[in-house]
C-alpha cells in the first residue's frame, strides 16, 4: 500500500472509501492516514456516540490491515455489470 491507492474500511457496516494520504512505520507496523470520501454516515455515528457521552471515537490513523486496497475501475466494472444484470432481470 503506497500514497494515492484507493482503499476502503468496513466500520461497523459501514462502507467507507478514500485515499491514502500518508503511510508511516510505528516499531514493525505500517501505519496509513486516509481523506474518506462522502463519509457522511459514519461522521453521523461518530457524531451520535460522542452525543452519547462515549467521547471522539474517530480513528486517525489505520494500521494498514484495517484497511484494503481496491482496484477501483474493476470495482465499478463489476458493479455495473450487477446493475446492468438486475435490470435486464425486471
Amino acid at each position: 500500500m503506497k500514497v494515492k491507492d484507493i482503499v476502503f474500511n468496513d466500520h461497523h457496516g459501514i462502507r467507507r472509501y478514500g485515499i491514502v494520504v500518508g503511510k508511516y512505520m510505528k516499531g514493525s507496523w505500517a501505519y496509513v492516514r486516509v481523506r474518506w470520501v462522502m463519509d457522511n454516515i459514519y461522521e453521523s455515528a461518530m457524531a451520535w456516540s460522542e452525543e452519547m457521552g462515549q467521547g471522539d471515537r474517530r480513528l486517525y490513523e489505520y494500521r494498514a490491515d484495517q484497511v484494503k486496497k481496491i482496484d477501483a475501475i474493476r470495482e465499478l466494472t463489476q458493479l455495473q455489470r450487477c446493475v446492468d444484470a438486475t435490470e435486464i432481470q425486471e
